[in-house]
């Protein structure tokens, strides 16, 4: 379901489960310019929204359950990211290359 850490290039895309009220890897690697694709499992409704501070913004807007949406990031650097409903689920992408 994604890539975590490991070693060698980071791959041009990863994936991103909401279930539990939790992103599942909490932590994936994509290189510049990849894609990651964020798929709400759960009932309730989601987001994925960069905080502040991140190289860039983005947000997937409200996932209502099934909802997929891929989010391309062209700056490398730590993507630190929470739920906008929910800001206690936290995860991460690292973009780099």
């Amino acid at each position: 379901m994604g890539s975590g850490g490991g070693q060698g290039a980071a791959p041009a895309a990863a994936s991103v489960s909401i279930a539990g009220f939790k992103f599942a890897p909490r932590t994936v690697r994509v290189a510049t310019g990849g894609t990651v694709t964020f798929t709400n499992a759960d009932r309730a409704s989601h987001t994925a929204t960069a905080v502040q501070g991140a190289p860039a913004s983005f947000d997937t807007g409200r996932l209502k359950r099934g909802a997929s949406k891929p989010v391309k990031l062209t700056k490398a650097g730590t993507y630190a990211y929470v739920c906008a409903f929910h800001p206690y689920m936290k995860g991460a992408v690292v973009v780099s290359g």
